[in-house]
């Protein structure tokens, strides 16, 4: 058996464990092409949902990797991936000879490494291979994957990885993949604040809303993510692709490793304060797309400009210095920063003259 890009995976044994949003169509992508799907999740539904359509579900990690050759993980977080791996019931207990142990996760290069040294004594491999994209992108097989890790196992599961992607770049060794992955998080959190204050301008000097979305999406600046989401903006329909908790995560662990490195990261610090004031002012779980729809509603408020000041202060009151849970060093998230931008934009964005959809 094939999938519609021509992979097969006839007889290949495969796992995955982290059934979720991405977990499940890449798992479908893997069935599609012929392979003997075992998975586990913590959450049973998950895992009943696939069974039906014929994967074989496990009860824990240990028995999926056990029971595949080729193990993938896809995991909201470090604590989870040490977890998954280290405990009780892990990958470590069963990875061996012959097996590859291929995590997805955006998780930290810190609790990466701790990974690789958890296996180095097992005779298994490890690769380290974050993608990019979304669901839609993971059902229609054309994730992004940067890989790192020992080449050889990338070359020998390259053909596995093509299941469910449309390119597979190898970046090291080691650590390499997961710094890539949070560069282009970087990218990718800081560019609707970027274009809901753009479309904030023109709104407030009258110019339409749909005309605004389509010459974004028609320019020079309509990168994949931009053209994906100019259908649903111009809909306003704010649909959430991620929590915005798990992206201030990643914007936390972005920043830990600048500044490890004698980087300050203005910007990234900039996006992961507002962040941060959102989950304080709003509770986390919140869409990450939250800045575009507090943009198009933010004109109904008569004090618009005083929301981001105040969600800010809400931030350091809970948060004070307390550290982001990858992060080596406490960030301080100061009302001055957080605040000020948000009420910039809420500023920017609220009159009388801003374009409504319709």
């Amino acid at each position: 058996m094939a999938d519609a890009q021509g992979t097969s995976l006839a007889g290949r044994r495969v796992g995955f464990i982290g059934i979720g949003r991405m977990g499940t169509p890449i798992s479908r992508r893997l069935m599609a092409a012929g392979a003997e799907l075992t998975v586990f999740d913590v959450i049973q539904a998950n895992m009943d949902a696939l069974a039906a359509e014929g994967a074989t579900a496990a009860d824990s990690a240990a028995a999926v990797c056990r029971a595949s050759d080729a193990v993938f993980s896809m995991l909201p977080d470090d604590g989870v991936l040490l977890s998954a791996v280290t405990g009780a019931g892990g990958v470590a207990e069963t990875l061996g000879p012959g097996k590859t142990f291929i995590d997805m996760s955006t998780v930290s290069p810190g609790v990466s490494a701790q990974v690789a040294e958890a296996l180095a004594g097992t005779g298994g491999a490890y690769l380290r291979c974050p993608v990019s994209g979304s669901t839609a992108t993971a059902a229609s097989g054309s994730l992004a994957v940067f890989c790192s890790g020992p080449a050889e196992a990338f070359e020998d599961c390259r053909e596995v990885l093509a299941a469910f992607s449309a390119a597979q770049t190898h970046f090291g060794p080691a650590e390499e993949a997961r710094v890539v992955k949070l560069m282009i998080n970087m990218i990718v959190v800081a560019t609707p604040w970027l274009i809901g204050e753009a479309l904030a301008i023109g709104g407030r000097l009258g110019l339409d809303w749909q005309d605004m979305v389509d010459a974004v999406g028609s320019s020079v600046v309509a990168s994949p993510l931009v053209v994906y989401k100019v259908e649903p903006m111009k809909a306003r329909d704010w649909t959430p692709a991620a929590p915005i908790d798990l992206t201030a995560k990643d914007l936390g662990m972005a920043l830990d490793v600048a500044a490890s490195n004698g980087f300050a990261g203005a910007y990234a610090r900039t996006d992961s304060g507002i962040g941060a004031s959102v989950i304080a002012g709003e509770g986390a779980g919140m869409e990450a797309e939250y800045a575009f729809a507090r943009a198009v509603h933010l004109e109904d408020l008569e004090d618009a400009a005083s929301v981001g000041t105040r969600a800010g202060e809400r931030a350091v009151a809970r948060l004070g210095a307390r550290r982001m849970p990858t992060c080596r060093a406490p960030v301080v998230f100061d009302p001055r920063v957080a605040g000020g931008l948000l009420g910039h934009l809420a500023g920017a964005i609220s009159g009388p003259t801003i374009a409504r959809g319709t």
